[in-house]
């Protein structure tokens, strides 16, 4: 893996999918990724925190691990690149973890975060993850001030919402393509919740949002492609702190 230029805080975002099923059990998987990955991960400097999820509905890869950092050049070095997790033998058959497991990588420079329910990372049960590109006519200060002057403020008013962060993307990887890129939206949000289902229309369609902010959302939503996808979290790991990020005020 070809170094990227990384910097800054931020997160790994690495969701993922069993190439070949017939060989390697999920099972076996969830425990490699337990027992050895992210514990020699979680080992690495400047590592904050981890955790696991898998995709409420169909998704191609199903299977998620986001890694919060405050510096995302650790994913240039050598230690990174030289985790003995990387060279365990899944299966007999295998050559290594490449042959039987498909990797999308991201990486994401934090731009903000809204802590509502001032919660650690063991707290929240699910999340929705919404990227998004900007593709009409309007500017990411737009953005910017509808997400500070009227999203956050109508995320605290839902059952079971804990924190929203948003980011920015770095660049991506894909093991199967030799490391070509996928499509990677440019901003990125992850809204926790400590209930373990999301209620995506209830942030859509808020009862006590204004119409002034109908109708921001609704320039938003008619300039800006997106892709959702809801996850719950199977298990999650401190570091050096108990939440992704603290907001700064």
């Amino acid at each position: 893996m070809e170094d990227k230029g990384l910097s800054g805080p931020g997160i790994f975002w690495a969701a993922s999918r069993l190439r070949k099923p017939d060989q390697l059990a999920w099972p076996a998987f969830v425990k490699w990724y337990d027992t050895e990955m992210i514990p020699q991960l979680l080992g690495l400097r400047s590592i904050n925190t981890v955790f696991r999820a898998v995709a409420a509905e169909p998704l191609e890869r199903p299977n998620l691990a986001i890694l919060a950092t405050d510096d995302l050049a650790i994913f240039d070095s050598d230690e990174f690149k030289s985790l003995p997790a990387y060279t365990t033998q899944l299966t007999p058959q295998s050559g290594g973890y490449w042959d039987l497991i498909d990797f999308e990588a991201r990486w994401y420079s934090l731009i903000d975060v809204f802590d509502h329910a001032k919660k650690p990372l063991s707290e929240t049960k699910s999340f929705l993850a919404v990227g998004w590109d900007i593709t009409g006519d309007i500017t990411p200060e737009f953005v910017d001030k509808w997400w500070t002057k009227d999203h956050c403020q109508q995320l605290a008013q839902l059952p079971g919402f804990v924190r929203t962060t948003r980011f920015k993307a770095q660049t991506s990887w894909w093991s199967a393509g030799n490391g070509a890129s996928l499509p990677c939206p440019d901003f990125f949000e992850i809204i926790e919740y400590e209930t373990p289902d999301v209620d995506t229309m209830s942030i859509v369609e808020h009862p006590d949002m204004s119409d002034e902010a109908h109708e921001v959302m609704a320039e938003i939503m008619g300039a800006c492609s997106f892709e959702f996808g809801t996850w719950r979290v199977e298990k999650a790991w401190a570091g050096g702190r108990d939440v992704m990020f603290h907001q700064q005020d």
